[in-house]
């Protein structure tokens, strides 16, 4: 569990110095102290963006947090236009589900 606390430790210090972020949320079931977790449970994070569009096409930006193994993408079309999702195993066996929401969406839902 120390290798995903120290991920989800670096993902937080890269969007602290990150001017497009506003919001950072952790969901799930690490963030819900009644949750089960184990080994296996992934990190679930919702970045708010001013805008999210450069961080939907440029995937430079995850290898921020590891060298990535696998990664499914899902653009805003598939979720009614409010969201993409970035789904991505770090060769470090963490599994982490980014959610980008532009903070205009984000408000509205």
């Amino acid at each position: 569990m120390k290798v995903r606390e120290e991920k989800l430790k670096s993902i937080i210090e890269w969007s602290e110095k990150n001017a497009d972020i506003r919001i950072l949320l952790l969901t799930s079931s690490l963030a819900n102290p009644f949750a089960p977790v184990d080994e296996f449970s992934d990190l679930d994070i919702e970045f708010i963006f001013e805008n999210n569009t450069n961080y939907i096409s440029d995937k430079s930006w995850i290898l921020n947090f590891g060298n990535p193994i696998a990664m499914i993408e899902e653009d805003e079309s598939c979720f009614d236009n409010k969201h993409a999702m970035k789904m991505v195993l770090y060769e470090d066996g963490v599994k982490a589900d980014f959610k980008l929401y532009s903070k205009s969406n984000f408000i509205e839902e």
